[in-house]
């Protein structure tokens, strides 16, 4: 059961990175092939953290956190580069704190799956709930589109 918390996870990595590198409904325009990198990693840390990924090498793990980091700057820089060309609205304080909520749920989530998983370290398992949710987040603003308050 737990390992299809995972997969599911990892699906959902899958089809974030998918929509974020195809730019949704604003068209290759918006389209950041640095979440492609990061889907993909989530996906190897969802699989190791599930023991299908050379599970007696915790190094793997925080390797793949290490370039999920490193790959997240210049998905961050290519973000900022679409809100200065106005092809996406700038987030505000709403996603700023669906960002925080996501983050909270993660980082309970892991805690509440952490004793189930005793050879896996809490570091990697909260990496590999936060990025889906984080993915989430962000492909949500490439599928919806926000219209002004009136």
């Amino acid at each position: 059961m737990l390992e299809s918390f995972f997969v599911v996870l990892a699906l959902i990595s899958v089809l974030c990175a998918y929509v974020l590198y195809t730019g949704g409904r604003f068209g290759a325009a918006t389209s950041n092939p640095w979440w492609a990198a990061i889907g993909f990693i989530s996906v190897l840390l969802n699989l190791h953290v599930i023991g299908v990924l050379l599970p007696q090498f915790t190094i793997i793990a925080w390797a793949l956190i290490a370039v999920a980091i490193g790959s997240s700057l210049p998905a961050a820089l290519r973000e900022v580069s679409f809100w200065n060309a106005g092809l996406l609205k700038r987030p505000g304080n709403r996603e700023l704190l669906m960002e925080v909520i996501l983050i909270v749920i993660s980082i309970y989530a892991a805690t509440t799956v952490d004793p189930q998983l005793p050879d896996v370290g809490g570091g990697p398992i909260i990496a590999a709930i936060i990025t889906p949710l984080l993915m989430v987040r962000w492909a949500m603003t490439r599928v919806v589109v926000s219209r002004p308050l009136s």
